[in-house]
């Protein structure tokens, strides 16, 4: 997320009314991805020692619609510090001198003022909550998170994972409102380095440039060998993406993705090991050793493809990059190159080159 520019946001703020431009003013101080960027400080809060009706009483002067409220939060008088929740419901079928202090619930989920805005998100949705607390070192309460503000927050977040994933760098603007310009300097940067890529997949069939003189029908199935895996790769890839996404992945199950990713890599490659043989040797005519070299390739390449996706998004997301940096052009062109030396080597085992 970008922010407005400062001398632009500064103009606005001064054509606001005073009170709602200060309370911009303090949100502006946090980091727009955070908790706090994304926070409202509309809540209501009571002290402990509040009778059931004098909070009902507080409620019907300050909020013109209190049927909209949920939940009335306590703090300490002393310093302001969360004590604990009271949903309304509760407050207003209680006894009038019932004290909110003896209501409330001190079970509190609440979310650290610079928590990354999309996990404060996911525990909204992971928990079904309505609003989440956030507050800053001493446990003041600063503001909360509504159910409406998750809703744009996953738009957001979801909107830039799918422009990651087909390499380009999310945009800021609506799409109608990009400048050509805006959009080839959010794409020029993946596709240079994917460009670059490809210069490595042609370093590697020059190498092997002597093979392929000798045996010129390998080169008729580079183009689906090469297919094949970054197929494989992107689908890995998006998988675990969005697997980690949702909060179904963590970087702690990394052993158990990649031993379940290598399973059904090995098990795609199987079968389609087993058709891409059959093919090769009706293609050559009964060339056992093209055909073993075409079926073990894609074998061992599908195996591979599925097994670096499932680790790459984890290990980024371990040092804390964003997964969907990791698009599936990029596995492409990684997979191309690695594959290419996989089927070469064993071209060379095979036909004894």
């Amino acid at each position: 997320m970008e922010r407005e520019d400062p001398a632009n946001a500064e103009t606005v703020l001064r054509a606001m009314e005073p009170d709602e431009a200060a309370e911009i003013r303090e949100l502006m101080a946090y980091a727009p991805d955070s908790a706090g960027g994304i926070m409202t400080p509309e809540y209501v809060a009571v002290f402990p020692d509040l009778s059931a009706y004098e909070t009902v009483e507080a409620l019907r002067r300050v909020a013109e619609e209190a049927e909209t409220i949920n939940y009335v939060y306590v703090v300490s008088r002393e310093d302001e510090a969360l004590l604990g929740v009271l949903p309304l419901h509760r407050l207003v079928l209680s006894r009038s001198d019932a004290l909110v202090g003896d209501l409330m619930s001190a079970d509190v989920i609440t979310v650290p003022v610079d928590l990354d805005q999309e996990e404060a998100a996911r525990i909204v949705t992971d928990l079904d909550l309505m609003a989440l607390p956030v507050v800053d070192r001493d446990n003041k309460l600063l503001g909360i998170i509504t159910a409406d503000d998750v809703a744009d927050i996953l738009e957001e977040e979801a909107t830039e994972d799918i422009e990651r994933l087909g390499g380009s760098q999310p945009l800021a603007v609506p799409y109608l409102h990009a400048s050509p310009f805006l959009l080839f300097r959010k794409r020029i940067v993946w596709l240079l380095v994917l460009f670059a890529a490809q210069f490595f997949t042609v370093t590697i069939q020059e190498n092997y440039s002597d093979i392929l003189e000798q045996v010129i029908l390998l080169s008729a199935f580079i183009p689906i060998l090469i297919g094949t895996g970054g197929n494989v790769g992107s689908q890995t890839v998006s998988t675990i993406i969005r697997a980690m996404a949702v909060g179904e992945v963590r970087p702690h199950h990394v052993m158990r993705v990649v031993g379940k990713e290598a399973i059904t890599g090995l098990a795609l490659g199987l079968v389609m090991g087993a058709l891409m043989f059959l093919r090769a040797d009706f293609a050559t005519g009964g060339t056992m050793q093209i055909a073993l070299t075409v079926g073990f390739t894609v074998l061992i390449l599908t195996t591979w493809a599925a097994t670096i996706g499932a680790i790459i998004p984890i290990v980024l997301s371990k040092l804390r990059v964003d997964p969907a940096v990791v698009s599936a052009p990029f596995i492409s062109s990684f997979v191309d190159g690695t594959g290419l030396i996989i089927y070469f080597t064993l071209a060379g085992y095979f036909l004894n080159l």
